[in-house]
């Protein structure tokens, strides 16, 4: 940000519970997550909506279909899922909640494990748009689908100290991450 031209971004990844535990104890000064949080104790600012899409192996039946599918198809499919700790396990089994289907045993420590799950035929599983060009991109052996009608989602934010001092800077981040309106 020309604004703050003396700041610095370290990127790292970390499982919800360890990132706000970073955040408590002043390790990282603000993260990059599905909101909500369930806590009072930080500041949030949302900046988007980040779509699910079906991931599948190329070989898979629904691979060559071109057009969106029900969410409903899960019903019949082995949906692989991080392992605990993952907020994306939980908004996967919301998902699968929603479809009436249940999630399979099948888990993986990483998006990059999961994906290669998915890719070796192993089951299908929700993948955020926001991750789908890294994890589905072409020779990765997946393919996805849009879902029909309004698409599961999740909200995306900024999580921060309410005492950073920094909290204006976080702020004009979130203005400058979230789509224009």
């Amino acid at each position: 940000m020309t604004t703050h031209p003396d700041a610095e971004l370290h990127i790292h990844e970390l499982q919800t519970v360890h990132l706000l535990e970073s955040l408590r104890r002043g390790v990282i000064d603000f993260g990059l997550l599905a909101l909500p949080i369930g806590s009072e104790e930080f500041a949030t600012e949302a900046i988007g909506l980040d779509n699910f899409v079906l991931a599948m192996s190329e070989s898979h039946p629904l691979a060559k279909a071109k057009s969106p599918v029900k969410l409903d198809v899960l019903r019949d499919e082995r949906v692989i899922l991080l392992e605990e700790g993952h907020c994306l396990r939980d908004q996967v089994t919301h998902v699968c909640q929603l479809a009436f289907s249940e999630p399979s045993e099948v888990q993986a420590t990483s998006m990059a494990t999961l994906a290669q799950m998915v890719a070796a035929g192993l089951g299908v599983t929700l993948l955020p748009e926001c991750a789908e060009k890294i994890e589905a991109g072409p020779g990765r052996g997946i393919v996805t689908r849009k879902f029909v009608g309004v698409p599961p989602n999740r909200t995306v934010g900024l999580v921060w100290r309410k005492s950073s001092p920094y909290s204006q800077a976080f702020t004009e981040l979130v203005e400058l991450l979230a789509p224009a309106k």
